[in-house]
Parts: C-alpha cells; sequence; structure tokens
C-alpha cells in the first residue's frame, strides 16, 4: 500500500519533468567567407541529440528544457574551432553564454619588437582556442573560425609589434 501510495505521488513529478520538447535551430556559417558549412556536428550536451548540418549549415536539435537545466551545445567541424554556447533565460530575457579560453602557444624562437635589439622580446603568444561569434536574430548564425595556428600568431605578432611601436611612438612624443 504505501510503494503503491509513494509511486502515485511522484508520478505527476516524473510525467511533467518534460513538458513539451522544443527544437533549437541555427545556421553555422564560416566566419571568412560568409560560406555555409555542411557537415559540422552539432552536439545537444545532456539531450544527446547529435545531428550534421546540411549542406547550406542548417541543423535543428530537440531538447526538453526544463527550470533546472539549459541546453548547451558543441559545435565541431575537422579543420575549424570548436564552438560552444549555453542557453539561459526566461522568455522575458535571453542570455547566452559562450566558451572562451585561449591558447599558449611556445614559439620557435623569440620575437624582438625592435630589429636587432634583444632587450625587447617575447617567447610565447596566447591565441583563441574557440570560436565565439554568434548572432541572434530570425535564425540563430554560429560563425566558426578556421583553425591555422601559424597564421594566427604570426597575426598576433604583427598586432603585437603595431602596438608596440604606437605606445613607444607616443611616449616619446
Amino acid at each position: 500500500m504505501t510503494k503503491k501510495f509513494l509511486i502515485f505521488c511522484f508520478l505527476p513529478f516524473f510525467l511533467s519533468a518534460c513538458d513539451y520538447v522544443t527544437d533549437l535551430e541555427g545556421k553555422i556559417i564560416d566566419i571568412e567567407t560568409g560560406k555555409p558549412i555542411s557537415g559540422a556536428t552539432v552536439n545537444l550536451l545532456d539531450g544527446k541529440d547529435i545531428q550534421e548540418t546540411n549542406a547550406d549549415g542548417f541543423f535543428s536539435v530537440s531538447f526538453c528544457p526544463t527550470r533546472l537545466t539549459y541546453p548547451k551545445v558543441l559545435i565541431t567541424k575537422k579543420g575549424y574551432k570548436p564552438f560552444e554556447i549555453e542557453f539561459d533565460g526566461s522568455d522575458k530575457q535571453k542570455i547566452y553564454k559562450v566558451t572562451t579560453e585561449t591558447k599558449y602557444v611556445k614559439l620557435s624562437k623569440p620575437f624582438y619588437f625592435i630589429p636587432n635589439d634583444t632587450s625587447s622580446y617575447m617567447v610565447n603568444v596566447n591565441i583563441d582556442k574557440w570560436s565565439r561569434n554568434f548572432s541572434v536574430g530570425d535564425t540563430l548564425k554560429i560563425y566558426l573560425k578556421p583553425d591555422n595556428e601559424n597564421l594566427e600568431v604570426k597575426q598576433e605578432l604583427e598586432k603585437i609589434k603595431r602596438n608596440w611601436a604606437t605606445q613607444n611612438n607616443n611616449n616619446s612624443n
């Protein structure tokens, strides 16, 4: 009798744990070319729904929203930096949490700010480990960044060199 009573009392909680299923739809785009990325893996973490983008870069994953958990999606594609986003909030306010992290890259040789001046140099640089650009409108658009470490290190060093030169020119005036 007690077991039947407990099951009867808790049955509504189990049945209402997922009142409805909703879809999260979007498009994956190459940030440099603006073209859609087909075949990217869209993994709804915790929801166990894994899909691939179609030829036009579109995807749709289904999840069961609850008050305790919000969907977290991981997008991966070989040759691109991964992208992870968590959706939070209510009907009135949406909050998007994007994973960001830098990657330490040791330089093969020291980088000198001024050629032939060995007093100021760097031996490492940090670059982004994750893609992190997205937009929300009629369609959620996620922009993946190509994973090209050598090019990113070169661009970061050029940026540091320009900033260093500008700062030293301002200090000498």
